[in-house]
């Protein structure tokens, strides 16, 4: 295995959390504590970090369990506000993966990274 973000340790234990999860099980997205709220969206430590590039690695992410084809207008116009107002204060890059690599492809979300030096 090999992951241009995380080391073997935490790509082994993304590979586990993904092959034990259920299609059933509550979203981990939805259930995850937040460390910032807005009125539609979140920001949430990630629980596998991108630790080999990221000194900080959050989520951005819909309080709704929807992709973003099924975001309201409201939603957006916020994730737009978020995006260049709060974020820029405080991350240096914004990370969305396409649905090809998403672990969780039927909850919009994106990354918020800093940089190790």
């Amino acid at each position: 295995m090999s992951d241009p973000f995380r080391t073997e340790k935490m790509l082994k234990k993304f590979e586990e959390f993904k092959k034990s999860r259920s299609r059933t099980q509550v979203c981990g997205l939805c259930k995850t504590k937040p460390v910032k709220q807005f009125k539609y969206w979140k920001i949430m430590k990630n629980k596998f970090p991108y630790d080999k590039v990221a000194k900080v690695n959050h989520i951005l992410v819909s309080k709704r369990h929807v992709d973003y084809k099924k975001l309201a207008e409201a939603e957006k116009r916020e994730l737009e506000s978020i995006k260049y107002g709060y974020v820029p204060k405080k991350y240096e890059v914004i990370l969305e993966a396409t649905k090809k690599r998403m672990s969780f492809p039927d909850h919009f979300h994106v990354h918020l990274v800093v940089f190790k030096k």
